[in-house]
Parts: C-alpha cells; structure tokens; sequence
C-alpha cells in the first residue's frame, strides 16, 4: 500500500531532523520556508492548530529567520496568521493554496 501525503510528509520532516542531529555543520544545509511549510501541513492533516512559539521550536533556525520566512510565506499565500480566542496567542496555519499545494506535492510521490 502506498504511503499516504500525511505519511511521506511525516518522514521527510523526520529525515530533515535526524539529518540537523547526526550531520555536523548541517546548518549549511538549512530550507526553512520547506521545515515551516512540512510542519504546518502534517499539523493540519492531523488537525492541530500550531502557536507560533510551536512553530519556531519545531524548525532547526533562529526565530528572526523562522519569522523572517513565514512572512515570505504569506505574501505568496502559503501561510496565514490566526489567533486562538481562548488564550489570544498567535497561531499560524496553512493556506488553503499552502495546503493543497503540499497535498499534491506528497500525492504525486505515492
């Protein structure tokens, strides 16, 4: 059975990491518009809203660039910004263009 979109996106995020671990220097190596973009769609297809202090956790670059790019990422309608009415902290989730592009990006791999 092929790997689903969600499931291949899951592993290029993990291989992702496990190269910034096991790679001296890999920094050298760094995408963080593709790290931003991974995460939030596996976020999404699991149905998960991601706090913006999540988001620049999870991706292996200083905040200024993470941010830097996630404005980037919105201009070109990738991302946009929310905001949880419970607690008022800023979230970021997927387009729907940032959303479907990546759908099938990962079904054209199946």
């Amino acid at each position: 059975m092929a790997a689903s979109p969600l499931q291949l996106a899951k592993i290029a995020y993990a291989e992702r990491r496990r190269r910034d671990q096991e790679i001296a220097g890999s920094e050298i190596f760094g995408e963080p518009a593709w790290d931003l973009l991974l995460f939030l769609f596996i976020a999404m297809q699991e149905g998960r809203i991601v706090a913006l202090s999540t988001l620049l956790d999870a991706i292996a670059v200083p905040p200024t660039t993470a941010i830097r790019w996630l404005k980037v990422l919105e201009t070109k309608d990738f991302v946009e910004p929310t905001r949880q009415n419970t607690d008022h902290q800023s979230s970021v989730t997927l387009s729907e263009h940032g959303n479907l592009t990546i759908l099938q990006f990962f079904s054209e791999r199946r």
